[in-house]
């Protein structure tokens, strides 16, 4: 109900008619009714005594609002390069591989700092840095940007990545009792994927409007029945002026998507501030030390 109601509400339906506001009513009532059964089975999916762990909680709500973050924004990237750059699909997709670097390379060294250090505290945060300064400059996007001003973009992001998930994961799986070890691994996964899901819905629908929005005069020059299926191919029948028109509007319309997730980023920051550190057992010990 929550993934729907973002879909549709500020799209197909104002956000205060029956329909959005009857949705949202039931995500309050169906989350407290899992709390309710989940407080009292005796084998429960998610145990509430987990949340009374600091690191538990914390690194759950940070995993939920970089997963928003990450796949509500990164979501857009191959539209923007797609329609805006006019770029094939699989050009779009190989545009991506700077941030897959970033990520490997943040993580390998992540890996390598806990391991010889043992503490984690202080990655989250240069993390959630990297990923607010990565989405604030990816917010600059437009349809004339060099490739390498993109590419270094995604690397500020790729490396925020790196640097957040493995490093939750690990700091979970530290801090609970082993019997609760694939539990608590398990829920990090699935906030991370529900904030995502709602990410992506919020996104796409504030995506929509404001492309309705920025379109304007282009919107009468598109082919009748292209609707949501204008990619590369179509622009390249269209005149050179509506297109650049088309690719200005998306680009435009992909910045307010890029702010918010800059915004998520920044709420992570502020709660890897107050992130307990626990030691890391069985960690690495450099030779001669």
């Amino acid at each position: 109900s929550i993934t729907v109601a973002t879909t549709l509400g500020g799209a197909t339906y104002a956000c205060d008619r029956p329909q959005i506001l009857g949705l949202a009513a039931l995500a309050i009532v169906a989350g407290i009714a899992f709390l309710w059964f989940q407080n009292r089975s005796p084998e429960p999916i998610l145990p509430l005594g987990l949340f009374r762990i600091n690191v538990f909680w914390v690194t759950s709500f940070m995993s939920a609002i970089t997963g928003a973050a990450m796949f509500g924004g990164i979501t857009f990237i191959p539209i923007y390069l797609q329609i805006a750059k006019g770029m094939s699909p699989t050009v779009s997709g190989l545009m991506l591989i700077p941030m897959t670097a970033g990520i490997l390379t943040s993580s390998i060294l992540s890996g390598r700092f806990m391991g010889r250090t043992g503490r984690y505290r202080v990655l989250p945060m240069i993390g959630m840095g990297s990923l607010v300064v990565g989405f604030l400059l990816l917010s600059g996007l437009a349809a004339d940007t060099p490739t390498w001003s993109f590419a270094l973009r995604l690397v500020f992001v790729g490396l925020g990545l790196g640097a957040i998930f493995p490093v939750l994961t690990t700091s979970v799986q530290n801090a609970v009792d082993r019997s609760q070890l694939g539990t608590a691994t398990a829920s990090g996964l699935m906030f991370r994927q529900v904030g995502g899901s709602v990410g992506v819905a919020a996104f796409g629908a504030l995506f929509a409007t404001r492309l309705a929005d920025q379109l304007g005069g282009a919107a009468s020059a598109i082919p009748s029945g292209v609707g949501l299926e204008l990619g590369p191919q179509t622009l390249a029948g269209l005149p050179e002026g509506v297109r650049g028109m088309i690719g200005e509007a998306v680009s435009n319309a992909i910045h307010p998507v890029f702010l918010i997730a800059a915004g998520l980023g920044a709420i992570g920051f502020v709660f890897s501030l107050i992130l307990q550190e626990i030691k890391l057992a069985n960690r690495m010990v450099p030779q001669g030390e």
